[in-house]
């Protein structure tokens, strides 16, 4: 009986913590991203800053 108690209750963590991760996830897609203007790099930035090719200054682009 303890270990079925035992079981049970180590499902629900697991099930209670892959639920968090989704959660994050889309708090991480809702953040700005930012991207090169000239587009001389396929990289998507979290930060504003510079193109590391060209130097520009990065702009914001929606998310929709």
């Amino acid at each position: 009986m303890k270990t079925k108690i035992l079981y049970l209750s180590f499902f629900a963590f697991l099930m209670a913590s892959c639920g968090n991760k989704a959660e994050v996830k889309n708090e991480e897609v809702a953040k700005a991203q930012y991207e090169c203007p000239m587009k001389c790099t396929d990289s998507l930035f979290s930060e504003p800053g510079k193109c590391s090719v060209c130097e520009m200054d990065l702009v914001e682009i929606s998310n929709n």
